[in-house]
């Protein structure tokens, strides 16, 4: 299965259990007028959350795969690494992380990197070729691929990077993680997530708690995968990356909404990541402390 019939998939199972949620979320976007939020957010997750309470019960999972899916649909985006520059724009990458045990060590481009994001949503594919060494996730499986948007968190006023990582094409397979583009390194992003997280759900408001235990056993397994993700992703904002789409003469950009409705797009484009020059971004970590 090639990387766009499985991506589809994914969508029609998404418009079967959420046939409506393009046309409901799109209807909360026109509350920008009354509840401001930062235009590099298509909608936040607090419209998405209260469009699925609305059919009751849900699994806490689906917010982020509805709200990812819904905003990919708006323009349906697949990248796609050139294999001839893997080893630079990927492998590289992982090899100046320092590898897969130092991942909390990983540096987070900050927010500004990342409203470059040409598309509200993104898919990259992990590319066919590219293998790391030696690497144990645990009870999760390893990606094929990775969704990524930027939300504003409307209970912290807080931006967060959101990555949605495809393991297997399926609807089940696919994990949502939340990472804090204004903290140091990736370990600190994900720990402080999660411990904002259970502050909200305690009943704070506007809370920006900083972890003191470092993340949890399931949090360092979802972190080792947006690890393994992060490359992808980073080869969206690169200013050295190069996209290619013979089909395509524009470049990929945000949809706009047409007349008074968001319309999907009516086909799936991909396009060949490539570079003109070595990547700019890097995944370098802090020095370890001594023991």
């Amino acid at each position: 299965m090639t990387t766009v019939e499985r991506v589809d998939q994914l969508l029609r199972e998404f418009r079967r259990r959420h046939p409506d949620a393009l046309a409901e979320c799109g209807r909360w976007t026109e509350e920008r007028s009354r509840v401001d939020w930062s235009d590099w957010c298509w909608l936040p997750m607090a419209a998405v959350h209260a469009y699925l309470s609305a059919s009751g019960p849900y699994h806490p999972a689906d917010l982020g795969r509805v709200t990812a899916l819904t905003q990919w649909r708006l323009s349906r985006g697949v990248y796609e690494v050139d294999p001839a520059v893997v080893d630079l724009a990927v492998t590289e990458l992982w090899t100046t992380a320092g590898g897969p045990d130092q991942w909390m060590h990983a540096t987070v481009p900050p927010l500004r990197v990342w409203t470059g994001l040409r598309e509200w949503c993104s898919y990259v594919a992990w590319p066919a070729d590219a293998t790391i060494a030696g690497l144990t996730i645990g009870v999760m499986p390893a990606p094929v691929g990775v969704f990524v948007h930027l939300e504003h968190d409307m209970n912290t006023g807080r931006p967060e990077v959101r990555l949605l990582v495809d393991t297997d094409g399926t609807w089940d397979g696919l994990y949502p993680a939340a990472i804090y583009p204004d903290r140091p390194t990736l370990g600190a992003a994900l720990a402080d997530q999660q411990a904002n997280t259970l502050a909200s759900l305690a009943g704070a408001v506007g809370a920006d708690v900083r972890s003191l235990t470092g993340p949890s056993d399931l949090t360092a397994q979802l972190g080792l995968v947006a690890w393994l993700v992060l490359p992808l992703a980073l080869t969206l904002i690169d200013p050295a990356v190069r996209l290619r789409n013979p089909a395509s003469l524009d470049p990929p950009c945000r949809a706009e909404r047409r007349g008074p409705l968001w319309r999907p797009a009516t086909s799936t484009t991909t396009w060949t990541i490539t570079y003109d020059s070595r990547p700019t971004l890097r995944l370098v970590p802090d020095p370890v402390p001594e023991s």
